[in-house]
């Protein structure tokens, strides 16, 4: 089950799954810090991007790292993995233009990396693979999630880390949950190409819009890949009905934050 922790004044969310790996460290941000101040490290429509920068230190400090060490992607909804090789990251730390470009994941197996997502409703997920040593931080709104893109990925990291689907940790963090998560027609037709008449999936029960459920359907793509049962660990937390806790874009609107989440290999 996940829980929370408190690092220096920084309250984050961690994995129990992850809990016994010495060789990694992890975090999903929230909204507050330790002292119930407001805590952004997304730069996306803020009005004071010194505060992100401030709050990235902070949350650098907090795990011992550098901003050298962190990795950001230029999000875009899309399907495509970036593989990161090198010794030093920083991309996209002080600004999003050193990001990296047309992203939505980051893989690696360099050590002191941290690959760093943001959400604010759609799904982070953490990927680990303690057999060769490797990690993933992916971004899966619907658009992903209906690219099966957690598959892909997890598919990506077999090429370049021959990461074995037995070997895989699968965390699937704070989003928009199948309580509060509603999409029109054109989002269910576009499911039900990829997933099928699947009612875990799309449901409506006595709710006149459908409500989409992308802890299962991301679910389903890791067992469908071979991912033990046993290896997926579901925060089941709505942003939305948690959103004092964590972002929602559908909750804040204008006043949106992002939820930040990596992990990184000691």
């Amino acid at each position: 089950m996940a829980y929370l922790k408190k690092y220096n004044d920084i309250v984050v969310m961690q994995f129990d799954i992850l809990r016994n790996y010495a060789g990694i460290n992890h975090f999903i941000t929230t909204r507050t810090d330790g002292n119930l101040n407001r805590f952004n490290p997304g730069f996306v429509d803020w009005k004071n991007p010194l505060e992100v920068i401030e709050n990235r230190k902070k949350l650098a400090s907090a795990f011992s790292l550098e901003p050298k060490n962190m990795v950001f992607c230029r999000q875009t909804h899309s399907d495509n993995v970036a593989v990161f090789n090198e010794d030093e990251g920083g991309n996209g730390f002080y600004n999003r233009d050193t990001a990296i470009p047309d992203t939505d994941a980051v893989i690696t197996n360099k050590h002191k990396i941290c690959p760093v997502i943001m959400t604010a409703d759609c799904v982070p997920i953490i990927l680990y693979d303690p057999k060769n040593n490797a990690i993933g931080a992916v971004h899966s709104g619907w658009r992903g999630t209906q690219k099966l893109f957690l598959k892909k990925v997890m598919t990506r990291m077999h090429e370049v880390f021959n990461s074995r689907p037995e070997d895989f940790l699968c965390c699937i963090g704070p989003s928009a949950g199948p309580c509060c998560y509603e999409v029109g027609d054109e989002v269910v037709t576009l499911f039900k190409e990829i997933f099928g008449e699947n009612e875990k999936i799309i449901h409506r029960g006595d709710h006149e819009k459908a409500r989409l459920d992308l802890w299962y359907a991301n679910e389903l793509q890791a067992l469908e890949f071979g991912v033990l049962p046993k290896n997926i660990e579901i925060s089941r937390n709505c942003s939305m009905c948690q959103s004092d806790n964590f972002y929602s874009a559908r909750v804040h609107k204008s006043e949106v934050g992002r939820t930040g989440t990596g992990i990184f290999l000691l």
